[in-house]
């Protein structure tokens, strides 16, 4: 049985949270093919409403065919810059470009809808002086009220 107080509960959970966005991130790292690519030119599209978004091209080659995709928009590359590529599952038709900005920041924004709502829940579930009791067996989340409030009851 593990015992947790409302900061913990709330810390434990952000941890889960990093933990699978880390683990998901090193899936594709360990299931592709690494190559070298090029950056080439950018390209520009108007049908957002936001104006127009550029998108670089990047150029890598596998085996004897040679290749071309849009990378994420907004990331800036200078011509004939050597650009890392992954290629998920070593399928080459499934490239994703291998940088910070692109792959390991781009990805945080999809991981603050669930820290907010684990937030929202752990911190309006667990209240300042209880404990949530964690256990193996049904229940298997319980809440304790803290000895604070335990012995001011017992007193009144």
């Amino acid at each position: 049985m593990i015992k947790l107080g409302r900061i913990q509960c709330f810390f434990l959970g952000i941890g889960i949270i990093c933990l699978f966005y880390v683990l998901n991130r090193s899936r594709y790292i360990v299931n592709a093919d690494k190559v070298k690519g090029k950056f080439v030119f950018y390209v520009s599209e108007n049908d957002t409403t936001e104006g127009a978004l550029v998108y670089p091209v990047i150029e890598y080659a596998v085996k004897d065919s040679a290749y071309r995709f849009k990378g994420r928009e907004g990331t800036a590359f200078e011509v004939d810059e050597r650009v890392p590529v992954l290629l998920q599952d070593h399928d080459p038709g499934k490239p994703m470009v291998f940088t910070l900005t692109s792959f390991w920041l781009y990805p945080l924004f999809y991981i603050i809808l669930p820290i907010l709502i684990w937030a929202a829940f752990s911190l309006s579930y667990v209240q300042k002086n209880e404990k949530v009791l964690i256990d193996l067996k049904y229940p298997f989340f319980r809440k304790e009220k803290g000895s604070a409030e335990l012995k001011k009851r017992q007193f009144e």
